[in-house]
């Protein structure tokens, strides 16, 4: 059986979610943002560090910058919700 629900912006190109990030040893972190809209997603999003300090990362990821050196970044589980509609990502904090 097929969902169909519209979720609509105010602000184009902005979308509003509701990330809910799996926290190792305490509370999920859950909280309502707008994000930048992107065609290609592919499973991770990138969020500003502070948003998730003091919360152990699952892992680290490694991200090519434009210069082609690497960085690790703190990585984060979780799922993000536009409408009814989950998706499972990867959350890395720059």
């Amino acid at each position: 059986m097929a969902v169909s629900q519209s979720v609509t912006s105010s602000r184009f190109p902005y979308l509003p979610i509701r990330p809910c990030i799996y926290v190792r040893g305490a509370a999920d972190l859950d909280f309502d943002i707008e994000a930048l809209l992107d065609t290609g997603f592919d499973g991770g999003v990138a969020v500003p560090a502070d948003l998730l300090a003091g919360y152990p990362p699952a892992g680290y990821l490694p991200w090519s910058l434009a210069d082609e050196s690497e960085v690790l970044t703190p990585a984060y589980r979780g799922e993000v919700t536009t409408g009814i509609l989950p998706l499972h990502a990867w959350w890395s904090s720059h």
